[in-house]
């Protein structure tokens, strides 16, 4: 074993780098740096991680935002202390306005060197408090903190940003004393660490179940679509494929015409409605109903249509998405499970 394997900082960040790998963030997006030497370490040395290098901080956490959109799962990125982090705060709005999952990892000076105008040191503790779903400020190494205690947050800050329909960033900044990778004395192992190393699991486990409508809630939804001529479905943001194949089979089973805006991506249905919104230059369209799912439409045509038609919006997440200021229900429920409900009603 090399002499910056023995030393506990790498001790400290070989379990917190294991630990997001056994959660399922195994892509690692690394800034260069001298403070989180001990982390990029980690990542290096261990064989289930794929590290890609940026020299710009603001290009690595746009690569780590572009990643978890495509793979539905968080990437890490990696940066020194200082300035280096406020860099990653375009992509951290991003991230939370979009629910896309992103896990920043920050090196930071140790508390003795905070508020005493040490160089590259700004206040780091909080800074994205605003846009995080969870941060926290780790201690430096062999101050007292167990092995357990810091497994146990990785678990958390990955569970936070994955929280269905509340995706988004996780801030964990950890403090390093120089000279890193130095000798030390590493927290004593617990018997559930000494368990936990013996096996390829996560420290502990997170479930997270989705609410499905009872039959009441159905049916208020079924008393407006009965009453309503014209219905248009319209997807407006990125959904899964098990989501966009209820709606397409909604769309199908009703007849119902079926419009995408630009951000949900591609979907196929005999009644998808091409290029609705250049029609919607030029034709007046008349609804009695739009259900919208996923969000509000980024469409500036789309949101006039449906803040002069009555929408149902129905999403997995309890924030309001109506700037139109025209839904009359929003059902935060399963996407899948609600399009199934109503095809199963409303079979032409």
């Amino acid at each position: 074993m090399s002499e910056a394997e023995l030393s506990i900082d790498y001790q400290w960040s070989k379990f917190a780098i294991e630990e997001l790998v056994r959660n399922g963030v195994d892509h690692f997006f690394i800034c260069p740096g001298s403070r989180s030497t001990p982390l990029t370490v980690a990542v290096a040395l261990n064989p289930k991680t794929t590290s890609i290098i940026c020299i710009d901080e603001r290009a690595a956490a746009f690569a780590a935002l572009g990643f978890g959109r495509a793979r539905k799962k968080a990437a890490a990125v990696i940066t020194t202390s200082g300035s280096a982090v406020a860099n990653l705060y375009p992509a951290i709005v991003e991230s939370s306005q979009a629910l896309v999952p992103v896990i920043l990892l920050s090196a930071d000076r140790p508390i003795e060197l905070r508020q005493a105008t040490s160089n590259q040191t700004i206040d780091q503790v909080k800074m994205f408090s605003s846009f995080c779903r969870f941060e926290i400020s780790l201690p430096a190494p062999g101050t007292g903190s167990s092995f357990d205690a810091l497994v146990m947050t990785i678990d958390q800050a990955v569970s936070k940003a994955h929280l269905p329909s509340e995706e988004g960033p996780s801030f964990l900044n950890f403090a390093f004393r120089e000279p890193f990778l130095r000798q030390g004395n590493a927290p004593a192992h617990s018997n559930r660490i000494t368990q936990w190393l013996s096996t390829d699991k996560s420290f502990t486990r997170r479930l997270t179940g989705h609410r499905n409508l009872d039959q009441d809630d159905i049916e208020t939804i079924e008393e407006l679509v009965k009453k309503s001529k014209q219905v248009l479905l319209m997807i407006s943001g990125p959904l899964s494929s098990e989501d966009k194949t209820a709606v397409a089979y909604l769309a199908e089973k009703t007849g119902w015409p079926l419009a995408c805006d630009i951000t949900s991506a591609a979907i196929e249905s005999t009644n998808l409605l091409h290029h609705l919104d250049l029609s919607l230059l030029n034709t007046r369209l008349q609804y009695d109903l739009i259900i919208c799912f996923c969000s509000r439409p980024v469409s500036k045509r789309f949101l006039q249509l449906t803040s002069e038609t009555p929408t149902i919006i129905v999403n997995e997440s309890t924030e309001r998405a109506d700037p139109g200021l025209s839904q009359r229900i929003q059902v935060t429920t399963s996407i899948s499970g609600l399009a199934r409900a109503l095809a199963e009603k409303n079979t032409m």
